[in-house]
């Protein structure tokens, strides 16, 4: 069951809490590349139809605040 708007928006504010940390404990972006996926997949996981969108560009916009660009695919 997709979680509600509100509960997303707690697990995203989380979210932006742990990047800096992550940022800090990571050797390199390589590293902090696949800790970010555990921490967004679920995230985007518990989204329904109707949030998925908006939590995919809070998540962007996390990673712009934080001056990153993902790698390319």
């Amino acid at each position: 069951m997709p979680k509600s708007h509100d509960e997303l928006q707690i697990a995203l504010n989380r979210l932006l809490l742990q990047v800096p940390r992550l940022m800090r404990q990571s050797r390199d972006r390589d590293d902090f590349w696949p800790m970010f996926a555990a921490l967004t997949n679920p995230i985007l996981d518990s989204a329904g139809p109707d949030d998925f969108d908006w939590v995919s560009s809070q998540i962007t916009a996390i990673l712009q605040s934080n001056r990153l660009t993902p790698p390319e695919a």
